[in-house]
């Protein structure tokens, strides 16, 4: 049972037929433990019991440290996590890992999915600093495996960066700034493994590198909106110490870090794709747009030409080359996908888009009766605060009036043009 201590680390030979059987217990239990799921209570508890009493037969049958059991107190924990018991949850993980120690190594990878697990719970406890350190275990347990600048690093700095994010949408911005922080440390992480062991020519390299561009922007855009961290309450050792910094010095250091990995995503773009002149300009207006954005026109100018130019090509038809850029486009700078609500109404909302790509003269089109000017005001004040990549007219922005569609003020807005 898993609140008894052993240090019996040794295990008997098993016979068949006691393997058969413990192989039948926990395929057993492992069928019946989707009941926890249901929301039920009694079935919860059912499911509670039912891994208790698997893992008393197991240690009966085997020993304390049976490699059947790490399964068994993942499931466990599982129930226990929706039971609400998260204390016992927490210890059932710790055993469980304990187990994966012991027949695999200190610095086993099977360490992995417990680790996500307990840092959840420290997260849902309000435990940011045993949360982070949860994460910083998964890092330094990978980075044993397989050497800190090893490619195979970069699946578990994704890992990490989906679980940081996770956390960071479900705050309110000015909460969470601690995740600002970690995002930033495993940017820095993924910007050395990138250099170091990740070629131009690899099939990845493209999408780190838009990748790294995004997190600074997603940082720049954060401290933009919400300022930095008073007083870090919060601190990360490695890394640039964000809150030390004004907010203008702040912005032009993601500004830089942004460039230049979109200035390496161009390179390998140029590379992998030399027989696609659209890829090679959209990877261009891409750079493009980050000049926009952080204000350097002259230089989005620039590069918004070289984009329109690279279409110049045998391959690209002239239809194709004047439409390519003949519709402003949403600048988004993304880590993940913005989620799609299935039937939610709409408004259409007429815009001009001036050659900077900003939104001006925002207007409902047929807006419905029980639209109040406080609505629309909202919605201007959001929208004005988008940046669109201009029409190009022959490599020239130039203003041009768009439609987007927005989503109406009773759910949260955003604007999905």
């Amino acid at each position: 049972m898993f609140l008894t201590n052993t240090s019996d680390a040794s295990r008997s030979p098993k016979s068949t037929l006691v393997h058969a059987l413990c192989v039948f217990i926990f395929g057993a239990i492992c069928l019946d433990a989707p009941r926890a799921q249901t929301g039920d209570d009694a079935n919860v508890r059912s499911s509670v019991d039912d891994y208790l009493d698997a893992i008393d037969r197991v240690e009966a049958m085997h020993s304390a440290y049976a490699t059947e059991l790490s399964d068994l107190y993942m499931g466990l924990g599982r129930a226990l996590i929706d039971e609400n018991n998260y204390p016992e949850a927490q210890r059932a993980l710790h055993r469980g890992m304990q187990v994966e120690r012991v027949n695999y190594g200190l610095d086993s990878i099977s360490q992995t999915p417990y680790l996500l697990l307990l840092a959840d719970l420290d997260a849902a406890a309000g435990d940011d600093k045993a949360s982070q350190e949860a994460l910083e275990g998964i890092y330094q347990i990978s980075a044993k495996n397989y050497g800190y600048q090893d490619s195979r690093m970069l699946t578990t700095l994704d890992q990490m960066l989906a679980w940081q994010l996770q956390k960071y949408r479900d705050k309110p911005p000015r909460k969470a700034f601690s995740h600002i922080l970690a995002v930033e440390r495993l940017a820095a992480r993924m910007a050395g493994v990138v250099q170091s062991s990740l070629p131009v020519s690899d099939p990845r390299a493209p999408s780190y590198f838009a990748k790294l561009a995004a997190i600074q922007y997603l940082i720049a855009d954060h401290i933009d909106r919400h300022g930095a961290a008073p007083k870090a309450s919060f601190a990360i050792s490695a890394g640039p110490a964000v809150h030390s910094q004004s907010r203008g010095s702040t912005s032009f250091t993601y500004y830089r870090r942004g460039k230049s990995a979109l200035l390496h995503r161009v390179d390998a773009v140029m590379q992998q794709s030399q027989d696609d002149p659209l890829i090679q300009a959209a990877a261009i207006a891409d750079l493009a747009d980050w000049y926009l954005v952080f204000g350097q026109t002259q230089a989005a100018i620039g590069a918004y030409r070289l984009a329109f130019e690279t279409l110049i090509d045998d391959d690209i038809s002239e239809d194709v080359r004047n439409t390519f850029f003949s519709q402003p486009k949403k600048i988004q700078f993304q880590l993940e996908d913005n989620p799609t609500d299935a039937g939610q109404q709409s408004l259409q909302v007429g815009i001009w888009i001036t050659a900077t790509g900003r939104p001006k003269d925002i207007e409902v089109i047929d807006p419905p009766d029980e639209l109040s000017e406080q609505d629309i005001e909202q919605m201007r004040d959001a929208l004005r605060d988008d940046r669109y990549r201009p029409r190009l007219n022959e490599g020239v922005p130039e203003a041009m009036a768009h439609r987007v569609s927005y989503r109406r003020p009773e759910a949260p807005a955003a604007e999905q043009g």
